[in-house]
C-alpha cells in the first residue's frame, strides 16, 4: 500500500510539473511573439526585435532587410564639428497581432534609423527608432543575454521570426546552438539548427527562458542558420555608444 500510495505521488508531481512546463512554455512563446515586429523596405521585408528605452521604441535588425532602400550619409562640419547625417528611403516596422489563431489587427508606424553597420565590411545591422511610440502594445520588454557564460553548443533555443513575410508573420521554431564562433568574412557567428526562412533575418533567437542570444543574419538551408551572437553585438554596440539599447542597466 504504501508503494503505491508512493507511485501515485511520483505519477501526481509528475502531471502538476509537466503543466508548469507548458504554462512557462506558453508565457515565453507570447512574450517572444510580442517582441517581434516586420521590418518593411521598399524592396524587401524581414523580422526584428523591439525594445522599449524610456518612453521610445527601438528595433534591432538587420542592414541587408532595409539594403535595397536608397541610403546615403551626409558629412558637414559645423564649427570644426564632423556631423553626419543619414538620408534614407521611408521604413516602416508592422506589429500584427493574432489571437485563437486568428489575425486580429496590425499596427504599423514608420521609423527614425539610428546607426547601421553594412554586411559587407561591418556586422550588418541596424536599429530604427519608432516615429510613432504611442501604437505599439509592448507588454513586455526584450531581454538580452549580456552576461557570461556564453551559450554552450548544444543549448535549447527559440527562434521568432516572419517567415517569407507577412505570411508567416511571429513564426516560431525551436532547434539548438550547433556550433559557435564560426568566422565568415572575418566576422564571428555562431550557427544554430532553428527553421528559418527568407523573411526570418533579423529576428531574434533565445534562450528558453527568453532571453535573447542574437539576431538570426544568415541562412544556408532550412534548419542551418548563422546569428550575430549578442556577445559581438555588443561590441559593435558599445563602439558606436549605443550599447544602453541592449542592456537597460548603461
Amino acid at each position: 500500500m504504501k508503494f503505491i500510495s508512493a507511485l501515485f505521488l511520483s505519477l501526481v508531481m509528475t502531471v502538476y510539473a509537466n503543466a508548469q512546463d507548458l504554462v512557462k512554455i506558453q508565457k515565453v512563446s507570447e512574450d517572444l511573439q510580442n517582441c517581434s515586429v516586420i521590418i518593411e523596405g521598399t524592396k524587401s521585408r524581414g523580422s526584428g526585435i523591439i525594445v522599449k528605452r524610456g518612453d521610445d521604441f527601438f528595433v534591432i535588425s538587420n542592414w541587408h532587410v532595409v539594403a535595397k532602400n536608397k541610403i546615403t550619409k551626409e558629412e558637414t562640419f559645423v564649427g570644426g564639428v564632423k556631423k553626419t547625417t543619414i538620408h534614407y528611403d521611408p521604413i516602416k516596422v508592422a506589429q500584427i497581432t493574432i489571437k485563437e489563431g486568428r489575425t486580429i489587427g496590425k499596427l504599423e508606424s514608420e521609423c527614425d534609423l539610428i546607426t547601421y553597420s553594412d554586411n559587407v565590411t561591418g556586422n550588418d545591422l541596424i536599429i530604427l527608432r519608432v516615429k510613432n511610440r504611442d501604437i505599439f502594445n509592448l507588454k513586455n520588454n526584450a531581454s538580452f543575454y549580456v552576461g557570461d557564460p556564453i551559450p554552450f553548443v548544444g543549448m535549447p533555443i527559440y527562434h521568432v521570426g516572419s517567415f517569407l513575410g507577412e505570411d508567416g508573420y511571429n513564426s516560431m521554431s525551436s532547434g539548438i546552438i550547433s556550433q559557435l564562433g564560426r568566422i565568415i568574412d572575418g566576422k564571428i557567428f555562431d550557427q544554430v539548427s532553428t527553421t528559418n526562412f527568407p523573411g526570418s533575418s533579423g529576428g531574434g533567437v533565445y534562450t528558453t527562458d527568453g532571453q535573447c542570444i542574437g539576431v538570426l543574419t544568415r541562412r544556408t538551408g532550412e534548419t542551418y542558420g548563422y546569428i550575430n551572437p549578442i556577445r559581438e553585438v555588443m561590441k559593435w554596440a558599445v563602439n558606436n555608444k549605443v550599447e544602453w539599447v541592449f542592456d537597460s542597466r548603461k
